[in-house]
């Protein structure tokens, strides 16, 4: 059994405002499964750990901006095959990985049918959209009561609701809060927390989520603060320069196949 990885580069350059970007993609790992089993004579099926018998790790590094967020649903793989000829539905993978400093990201590929043992090459085409930014700008709300419902307003399209406030279930001594709102927000970079008289409190990132629904779509953002408080106000950093662009990608990853 062998297995080869050709860590072919491509550089893509998209334009915006003038200005150029490099982004490059590189595979960085691969888990085929090519044997065909029975469903039926397994209690659960993983093999190697996996649920999908085809998954390829996607590298993507930046130039000059920071990788801000990957956008799965603008993404696209439009094409999976193996050099047997064998054509694999697939898709992009959830929850891409992003470097804390923006500098790179990890994005998978999945394959949800097996690629032929004869296999010696695997070839995915498709596109990753991503945002790129490099520098920020601050906008505050107005001080609002610190329970479920109030709204933090930082522009006419940008107004967080406070969905919980309270006692930190996982964390003693600290105080749980829950921002929602409906929409994307790939322009926030960071978020700060403050009371009522205006100092700064401690806080930490303690979590995410994101629901959509055709257009509809619902991202929350859970902290966990150092203190309790009544009031509280929120500073957030918005990327100034925040550009956003499609990356496509042709790529060949060497296999061994079964043979």
């Amino acid at each position: 059994m062998r297995w080869f990885i050709f860590p072919l580069v491509f550089l893509i350059f998209e334009s915006a405002f003038g200005q150029e970007e490099a982004i490059s993609i590189r595979p960085a790992g691969v888990t085929l499964i090519w044997e065909k089993v029975d469903q039926d004579a397994f209690e659960h099926v993983s093999i190697l750990h996996s649920q999908k018998p085809v998954a390829v790790a996607l590298y993507l590094t930046s130039g000059a901006k920071k990788i801000v967020s990957i956008d799965r649903d603008a993404s696209k793989l439009s094409s999976l095959t193996d050099d047997q000829g064998t054509k694999m539905k697939g898709r992009i993978g959830h929850f891409p990985d992003i470097a804390k400093n923006g500098s790179g990201a990890f994005v998978n590929v999945e394959g949800e049918t097996h690629i032929s043992s004869k296999a010696q090459s695997l070839i995915l085409k498709g596109r990753i959209h991503v945002a790129l930014a490099s520098k920020t700008n601050a906008k505050r709300s107005k001080v609002v009561p610190a329970r479920k419902g109030s709204k933090l307003v930082l522009a006419e399209d940008l107004v967080f609701e406070i969905e919980n406030a309270g006692k930190d279930d996982f964390r003693e001594g600290r105080f749980g809060i829950t921002l929602k709102i409906d929409r994307d927000i790939p322009m926030v970079a960071k978020v700060r927390f403050f009371d009522g008289e205006g100092k700064q409190i401690d806080a930490n990132s303690s979590g995410s989520g994101r629901m959509g629904f055709g257009r509809r779509v619902t991202v929350t953002r859970d902290f966990s603060l150092e203190r309790s408080v009544k009031e509280i106000s929120i500073e957030v950093d918005l990327w100034a320069d925040l550009q956003e662009v499609e990356v496509p990608f042709d790529l060949k990853v060497g296999v061994g196949g079964g043979q």
